[in-house]
């Protein structure tokens, strides 16, 4: 069975129009890695957020924080605190979705190469 994990399949996707994440699931759980999700309405796209910071927690055997979250015991900012968002920037900020080219900036905010800015 493929590695429902991301970053640990062979094959990379950016998923445009990404709504609340849909595809993207099928594709994880085909073993693909998300590269980027392209998505304007901010309520699907704070989904993905929500959907990526459970993928950087099961990876990191934290579900119990996602858990509690979906138990309502802490709020969204707690689950997607500073220790997942640093974790997701360095997921997302090795290659720019933008340029491809690998990203070795340090705050991961910005493509040193095409200085196109990410939002994580």
């Amino acid at each position: 069975m493929p590695s429902q994990i991301p970053g640990e399949g062979n094959y990379n996707f950016i998923d445009l129009f990404a709504g609340a994440g849909g595809l993207s699931e099928g594709f994880i759980q085909a073993g693909f890695n998300p590269i980027a999700h392209v998505e304007m309405n901010q309520f699907a796209a704070q989904t993905l957020v929500t959907r990526s910071a459970y993928y950087y927690l099961k990876q990191t055997n934290q579900l119990n924080t996602y858990y509690r979250y979906l138990r309502g015991e802490i709020k969204h900012d707690e689950l997607y605190r500073e220790e997942v968002q640093e974790g997701l920037r360095e997921q997302a900020g090795a290659y720019c979705p933008y340029c491809g080219k690998q990203n070795h900036n340090e705050d991961a905010k910005f493509c040193m190469y095409c200085g196109m800015r990410f939002r994580v």
